[in-house]
């Protein structure tokens, strides 16, 4: 006799037949077996004369344990809505998925959680933010939720596995492929420091229409939710406006008011939402939240890998002033490296356009080749970075 998970998945596997017909022919029969083992006639009051014959023919293939033992030979685990295991911050949301298929291990219940998206097509500040943040959700035992996809999703899930930290990749795909195919590296790295979670039969492939129903399984399983960068119309804020009808808290990087990148963060935090003003005050608003969602220091060190060495490696990253809000403190400077610096941010600049910029701040008692001199001091002393040929940013 065939359990209630066995047939959901036989159920799943059937072309034709998608989440809501299922539960409509669960409600119906209310019994694993019955619904098995139901004829064409009993079948017919809910499925159409295409499904019904799918049915029929899937049914005559394999038991419904074969099938579902294929998946485990396969390295894909199956959890169902039935499952002692099924994520309970999952449960709680009305589309909820039925199952997931797993290629490593689900968010841990007792560890505080924290979802991370931003834009595929980001700029320098956003990576060098969310690398920040990132390691100090890790540092804090937060394990991070993510899509895997280009940009901020890939950065941020990168930077928990190097903080020796958790993260989890809630694909639009099956759990089986790789997408997209230049994350084939993280892909394999997340199942041994995570998992890999797909809603999805796995071989299905990626569709445009699959990524915003993968967005509310991202946003239910992180308690809270960092939106690093998005545009206007950002695919993001589907993401965040799932996460508001979960009731979750939103915390956004702010950014430029004419930079085209900040623009739907800065809407958001116009509506309200919590502002990523620097590392150590979020850091202490972590504190106030993990006591919020009844995470103790010993949960906090359950989720962490290699948990001394990661210790000695982020009291070095600080002491490298990686962590820190400003690590130019201290640091021996010129007075024209002083003035380079502070006309320096983010937004990459040319050699021509510095020196344009001291000119218009009437200091140009400088010649362009002292400038230039300056500006790789300043890229020695890891206070600048010379990125695509002579541009320049902020370190």
């Amino acid at each position: 006799m065939p359990d209630n998970r066995e047939v959901l998945y036989f159920l799943q596997t059937v072309p034709g037949i998608g989440n809501k017909t299922i539960r409509e022919l669960w409600n119906y029969f209310k019994d694993a077996d019955a619904l098995f083992h139901a004829n064409e006639e009993q079948l017919s009051g809910i499925l159409s004369t295409e499904q019904t014959r799918a049915f029929l023919e899937e049914r005559e293939k394999e038991t419904p344990a074969e099938r579902l033992a294929k998946l485990k030979k396969n390295g894909i685990r199956y959890c169902s809505i039935f499952d002692w295991d099924y994520p309970a911050r999952l449960r709680v949301v009305s589309d909820c998925p039925l199952s997931l298929f797993v290629k490593g291990s689900l968010p841990q219940e007792k560890c505080m959680t924290a979802a991370v998206v931003g834009a595929r097509n980001h700029s320098y500040y956003g990576e060098k933010q969310t690398k920040l943040f990132a390691g100090v959700l890790v540092q804090r035992g937060i394990e991070i939720i993510s899509g895997m996809a280009r940009g901020i999703d890939s950065i941020a899930q990168k930077a928990a596995i190097e903080n020796g930290g958790r993260t989890y990749a809630v694909l639009g795909c099956g759990a089986d492929i790789c997408y997209p195919k230049e994350s084939r590296a993280l892909f394999e790295q997340i199942p041994e420091h995570g998992g890999i979670i797909s809603e999805y039969l796995p071989g299905t492939t990626p569709k445009a229409g699959l990524f915003p129903m993968r967005n509310r399984i991202i946003s239910a399983l992180g308690d809270i939710l960092l939106v690093m960068e998005a545009r206007e119309k950002s695919g993001t804020l589907i993401t965040v406006d799932m996460a508001l009808e979960q009731g979750k808290e939103i915390w956004v990087l702010p950014g430029r008011i004419d930079d085209v990148l900040s623009c739907g963060c800065n809407r958001l935090i116009s509506q309200g939402a919590g502002i990523l003003t620097g590392i150590s005050e979020f850091s202490k608003e972590l504190e106030g939240l993990q006591k919020k969602y009844g995470i103790s220091n010993e949960d906090k060190n359950q989720g962490r890998h290699k948990k001394e060495r990661t210790c000695e490696r982020t009291k070095s990253k600080q002491d490298k002033g990686m962590i820190r809000d400003d690590y130019s403190d201290g640091m021996k400077m010129t007075s024209l490296e002083k003035e380079i610096l502070s006309l320096l941010d983010y937004q990459p600049v040319t050699l021509e356009g510095i020196y344009e910029k001291l000119l218009q701040n009437a200091k140009a008692s400088h010649t362009i080749q002292e400038v230039s001199t300056s500006l790789l001091n300043l890229c020695v002393k890891r206070l600048a970075i010379q990125t695509n040929g002579f541009w320049y940013i902020r370190a």
